[in-house]
């Protein structure tokens, strides 16, 4: 994927979508990483992202790789926190808060998302609104399946409403 992200960004280096799968390929190689490899990649993540939405501020995909990043900045451990401090000067304080933010604009532009339902509960989890999580865990099992993988977040969003009763 990033092989093909490159190609295309040298084509066109404005192009939203190109931007975006950029950000989802450093994305996905972060989960193979730790320590500075990972916070490097963690940087790419932002940038390609922030191009994205620069570009296209309605991409969905971009905003829901931006909502995802602030998520995940919130759940940094301490010595990754230092890392970042390091790398980057610090962190934005209301991470978790943006997260919300970002998911929710998700949430307006693309409706039938159901991917976003899932990490828009968790956020609210995590940010101590539990019962407002459940209620999107539910509305989100009513909805359609769009994408392939919509059965398996449907499935973890049914074990996750379990294991929060």
């Amino acid at each position: 994927a990033k092989i093909y992200a490159e190609r295309a960004l040298k084509i066109n280096p404005k192009d939203s979508e190109a931007n975006v799968v950029m950000a989802l390929a450093y994305a996905r190689m972060s989960l193979l990483k730790s320590g500075k490899e990972k916070v490097a990649y963690v940087r790419e993540i932002k940038t390609y992202s922030d191009r994205a939405i620069a570009s296209n501020p309605e991409n969905f995909k971009a905003l829901f790789v931006i909502a995802r990043w602030h998520y995940e900045v919130s759940n940094l451990s301490g010595i990754e926190k230092a890392a970042v401090k390091v790398f980057f000067g610090g962190l934005q304080k209301n991470s978790l808060d943006s997260a919300l933010i970002y998911y929710e604009r998700v949430r307006a532009l693309r409706p039938d998302f159901v991917l976003n339902y899932l990490e828009l509960a968790k956020a609210y989890n995590k940010n101590n609104k539990r019962q407002k999580a459940i209620e999107i865990l539910k509305y989100m099992l009513k909805l359609p399946n769009t994408a392939a993988d919509d059965p398996t977040v449907k499935a973890e969003a049914k074990q996750l409403l379990e294991a929060w009763k």
